[in-house]
């Protein structure tokens, strides 16, 4: 499947919207990327950017989520701080604060819950959507 769009943009020149959990398969065939969480941005930018090194922590649950074809790969996941967050609960669909307060692992109380995050640059238009200081998401 991922071929033939590969294909179909390189011969029409059309663009694709194409919805996925799964980064690495939006990034074999994308330009840019849009992280979503309960519907408002969390990162965008150029698929290089986002990946490299992801910022925000829900994109870092996204990319940590993908399945590695190795054996305990699934323990040491379920293990890891961010991942126990990224368990923890559901989505809060939140009018004011982040909506990934809940689950974050890095989440500053009484100011990601309470203020909408900022809108940070990095480079080449990349946009991340989070309080705390890009230096300390690296």
């Amino acid at each position: 499947m991922i071929n033939l769009l590969t294909r179909l943009q390189d011969e029409t020149g059309v663009s694709f919207v194409f919805i996925s959990h799964d980064l690495s398969t939006v990034a074999s065939f994308s330009d840019e990327v849009v992280v979503l969480y309960a519907g408002r941005v969390a990162e965008i930018g150029k698929v290089s950017e986002i990946l490299s090194p992801p910022f925000h922590p829900y994109t870092r649950l996204l990319i940590s989520s993908v399945p590695e074809p190795r054996i305990g790969w699934l323990e040491e996941t379920t293990e890891s701080q961010a991942q126990k967050a990224g368990l923890a609960s559901g989505v809060e669909l939140r009018q004011t604060g982040c909506p990934f307060v809940s689950r974050c692992p890095v989440a500053i109380s009484g100011i990601c819950d309470t203020q909408d995050p900022p809108k940070q640059h990095g480079a080449d238009g990349h946009r991340i959507e989070c309080h705390r200081p890009l230096d300390e998401l690296m």
